[in-house]
């Protein structure tokens, strides 16, 4: 089979961020979404473990909990 002819390579960007996007909030399953978009389960799996992974690196703290981020003065001037 050629790969470039398989469904998967065929779905558009938008519709792989949909994809990843509905499996990650459980608004469909995996199984459901890939019969949707004629793909492999693996292929919804692994678009919603990439966007989840990807989630996780934007969120994740840089900075330390303790650091102070900005300091109001005190008293407040009138």
């Amino acid at each position: 089979m050629n790969p470039s002819a398989c469904p998967a390579a065929k779905l558009l960007e938008v519709d792989r961020i949909n994809l990843a996007a509905l499996a990650l909030t459980g608004a469909a399953t995996s199984t459901g979404l890939a019969a949707e978009h004629e793909v492999r389960r693996k292929f919804a799996y692994q678009k919603a473990n990439k966007a989840s992974a990807a989630l996780a690196e934007v969120f994740a703290s840089s900075a330390p909990d303790n650091e102070v981020l900005f300091e109001l003065p005190y008293p407040l001037p009138t």
